[in-house]
């Protein structure tokens, strides 16, 4: 276990269950906090609430986009670093979630192994 992340706490968003089931459990071996969430108002309360140190955001959501959600965080200067993961692979969404300034994106099915590295430099990059 790393001792560094028993302090960082991680939000998962993702509509579909067994991503959030998987992630949540991986993450959890690695020592980190995990929360999840299956859409975008839920996620929206949850990280007014907890603050997380890091948002897995998925594209698209049960009640909208994660794009459309990351745009209103950043209108609202929450600088949370974001690691979008979806199944699609579309530039305009590549693109769309590069202007809001994303520290990764992940293509579905994700390599649980690929995910802790990018978490992992996220968090050495942002102290």
């Amino acid at each position: 276990m790393n001792i560094e992340s028993d302090e960082k706490k991680i939000l998962i968003v993702d509509d579909a269950g067994y991503i959030r089931v998987l992630f949540r459990e991986a993450l959890k071996n690695e020592g980190y906090t995990v929360l999840t969430e299956s859409g975008v108002m839920a996620a929206y309360e949850t990280i007014k609430k907890e603050c997380p140190d890091l948002l897995l955001l998925d594209v698209n959501l049960e009640d909208g986009s994660g794009i459309e959600l990351l745009k209103q965080l950043r209108s609202e200067n929450n600088s949370i670093p974001v690691i979008m993961i979806t199944s699609e692979s579309l530039k305009e969404t590549v693109i769309s979630a590069a202007k809001c300034n994303i520290k990764s994106f992940l293509t579905k099915p994700v390599d649980i192994n690929v995910l802790k590295m990018r978490i992992r430099e996220v968090f050495e990059n942002n102290g």
